[in-house]
């Protein structure tokens, strides 16, 4: 799910097809669907302009100007692999993850794919995150730090077991949350790449099973919070205010437990499966 310039949503269903939904209308703009066929889940992106943004569907790339009616698609970029996942580069290319850990670069200007690049992890691709200054985050079974213009890994962020799932955000105080399949979400410290929060989801019980949920989307608020939706259909939203990083050297303090980290955690109720997406 994207949101667009002008407030709009463009969002995936679950049979593969991109809507465009008004919000302030509770209504979609253009009756039916308007992009067909497969469309991956995180594979929507919006692009710099505004007005355009770029679709996955499987090992093609489609851009969509979104400022006609109906929706008009301006190019198709075919890749060599099957893209997992978008995200839009600050320079206006696009970056895409890709099933065999490569992230390619896709230039939308020119309808092609940049060159081969070293961006790659050794499993496929799951999560894109981008900074404000041009700084790429990806996540795999891994996260790795790139600086996207030398080709270059300036960090690999390790400790979350099982791969990080559709679940990356850049915090308004400029660190990094990312979550995966232990059940966690883990507050990186953009100046040392170092982790120093891990909120634990919430354990849920009945006579029947006992489970961790797992955060399937992570979404950075304006204010700092941070919004993350889990497989057991609850929003939860943290105050990430409450677990800066430490500025004094004290390596002790470095790794907070998660009970420090937790107040003023809010949970949104209401969905009744898992949440896939927020914007």
């Amino acid at each position: 799910m994207t949101a667009l310039a002008d407030g709009r949503l463009a969002f995936e269903d679950c049979d593969g097809v991109v809507r465009l939904l008004d919000p302030a209308r509770d209504e979609e703009v253009v009756p039916g669907s308007i992009i067909r066929d497969d469309v991956q889940k995180a594979g929507v992106a919006a692009l710099p302009d505004g007005r355009r943004i770029a679709v996955v569907k499987l090992d093609v790339i489609e851009v969509w100007d979104m400022h006609t009616t109906p929706p008009s698609r301006c190019m198709t970029i075919t890749c060599d692999t099957w893209a997992t996942t978008l995200a839009a580069l600050r320079d206006g290319r696009l970056a895409a993850g890709c099933m065999d850990g490569r992230i390619q670069l896709l230039d939308v200007n020119a309808d092609t794919v940049v060159d081969e690049t070293s961006l790659r992890h050794a499993q496929a691709v799951t999560a894109l995150a981008v900074f404000p200054d041009g700084t790429l985050a990806s996540g795999s079974d891994d996260i790795r730090v790139w600086n996207v213009d030398r080709e270059e890994c300036v960090a690999v962020l390790e400790g979350q077991i099982g791969f990080i799932t559709s679940a990356l955000a850049v915090l308004a105080s400029g660190n990094l949350a990312s979550a995966a399949q232990d059940s966690t979400v883990r507050l990186w410290d953009a100046a040392t790449w170092t982790c120093y929060a891990v909120l634990n989801l919430w354990c849920t019980y009945n006579m029947f099973t006992q489970y961790d949920p797992v955060c399937i989307d992570l979404f950075a608020l304006p204010d700092g919070r941070l919004a993350g939706s889990c497989s057991d259909g609850v929003i939860r939203v943290w105050d990430t205010h409450t677990c800066l990083p430490p500025r004094n050297g004290d390596a002790a303090i470095r790794r907070r437990d998660a009970a420090s980290c937790t107040v003023g955690v809010a949970e949104l109720e209401g969905h009744h499966v898992f949440v896939i997406a927020m914007a």
